[in-house]
């Protein structure tokens, strides 16, 4: 399973793994997440004329994954679950499956039967974060500038466009199930900081960037779009 916070990077590394796998010349079959218990059917040895292998890859199989509580009967069941399935796939040796997930080893359902390969941002986007906050402004272009000096500069967007949309819920005290009790704290100190129309200002002007950047009409760039929104809202 390849995942992390580093979305941008992780997924590179599940794309080049693509091309990898091809250059050592392994068929490479994609197959959606709902699908792979056709993958029990799977003999390795009937391999084709063309490729010496087999890699299956798919994507968000964790969160099709509802896994049973309570005392496992030791009867099997007649029915497969996605679980079961997953377990049965992580025994078999001939096969081999690469899932992408859009979310931290933490979270991860898989995690207990899988190899898992986690994509983490450094503590300096944190900051970066903890920084993004009125009266501030100088030291956030600062750590910015130095974040971006490593950093993919979209990973460093879509991290602030997730923060400051938790800050925005974080006014009404409406937080992720995931979040514990002492960044439930951190987020809402944080958020009373903000007036409520400079946060909202604050994220309208992150949606701008983005549709800018996707439409290919943004003359800036995300560094600079980012630094003339910052000082405008902070």
């Amino acid at each position: 399973v390849i995942c992390g916070e580093d979305t941008v990077l992780s997924r590179k590394y599940f794309t080049d793994l693509k091309i990898e796998y091809s250059k050592k010349e392994y068929e490479v079959q994609e197959i959606l997440a709902p699908q792979i218990q056709n993958l029990l059917k799977w003999q390795g040895e009937n391999l084709n004329l063309f490729a010496t292998k087999t890699v299956f890859m798919t994507e968000y199989l964790d969160a099709t994954i509802i896994k049973k509580r309570g005392k496992k009967s030791s009867k099997p069941s007649p029915v497969l679950t996605q679980e079961t399935i997953c377990e049965a796939i992580s025994k078999r040796k001939d096969i081999e499956l690469i899932v992408w997930e859009e979310k931290s080893q933490r979270d991860l359902k898989l995690k207990t039967i899988a190899q898992v390969k986690e994509f983490k941002p450094s503590m300096s986007i944190f900051k970066l974060l903890e920084l993004c906050k009125p009266g501030f402004l100088k030291s956030f272009i600062e750590m910015l500038r130095v974040v971006l000096e490593s950093q993919d500069p979209m990973f460093v967007f879509i991290m602030l466009c997730r923060h400051i949309r938790t800050l925005i819920l974080a006014r009404e005290e409406v937080f992720s199930p995931t979040v514990q009790s002492w960044q439930r704290y951190k987020l809402s100190d944080q958020a009373k900081l903000w007036p409520v129309e400079k946060l909202t200002q604050f994220y309208e002007g992150l949606y701008r960037i983005e549709v800018g950047t996707k439409s290919g009409t943004n003359p800036y760039g995300l560094k600079k779009s980012l630094e003339i929104l910052a000082c405008y809202c902070l």
